[in-house]
């Protein structure tokens, strides 16, 4: 009964996860995209700023929670080398840190362009760079293993699209005409993160343990 209670904490911890992470995406879009002084707005009655953070910070930690089952229900069933998964993990540390430093730290509304927020930004960009990479390795060992192949496509999926992401703020911020296309699109591209990361929750808890 407490493993039926545990994975479903998993489950539900990752697909929340997920929900979140296309909510800031699209939040995100909505307060720094076309219109200047939506950056102004309270978002749900709060400060956008507050609201991002709170935001970022839960899903950093169902991230962390995922890919603490991922360990639980697949690595531990398989003799491969765990230093990339222990990469992925440390990536969320720097992640959570980097949050910190550019919206707590600084006013992120007047301080956004201090060294301490640009190191953060800076730190943010290289922990998913370690996760795209901590990521890609981990599916592929899984795959060559022979098991779980199913979870090591996802879990590789996972990694790139994290890194497309990234690279996909970087292109709009240099192609965006600040047209309400580019919010859409500023917002739509959180979507296929999203979807994986629950696909890979949702498959990680049908294993049997």
């Amino acid at each position: 009964m407490t493993k039926s209670y545990l994975s479903n904490f998993y489950k539900f911890t990752g697909i929340l996860g997920g929900i979140l992470f296309f909510l800031f995406g699209v939040i995100f879009a909505y307060s720094h995209g076309t219109t200047p002084q939506n950056r102004m707005l309270p978002i749900f009655g709060l400060d956008q700023a507050v609201v991002l953070t709170a935001i970022a910070f839960l899903f950093y930690i169902c991230l962390g929670i995922t890919l603490i089952s991922l360990n639980k229900y697949v690595l531990k069933n398989e003799k491969i080398d765990r230093f990339s998964h222990k990469i992925v993990l440390v990536s969320i540390v720097f992640l959570l840190v980097s949050l910190i430093m550019q919206n707590v730290l600084v006013d992120p509304h007047t301080e956004w362009n201090t060294p301490i927020a640009i190191i953060g930004w800076l730190l943010q960009n290289l922990s998913w760079f370690l996760f795209t990479v901590g990521m890609v390795i981990l599916g592929i060992k899984l795959y060559r293993n022979g098991s779980f192949r199913l979870i090591s496509l996802l879990t590789i999926l996972l990694g790139l699209l994290a890194a497309l992401t990234i690279l996909g703020d970087l292109m709009i911020y240099r192609f965006s005409n600040g047209s309400i296309t580019w919010d859409l699109i500023q917002a739509i591209k959180y979507l296929p993160f999203s979807i994986i990361w629950i696909l890979l929750v949702i498959h990680i808890s049908r294993l049997k343990n």
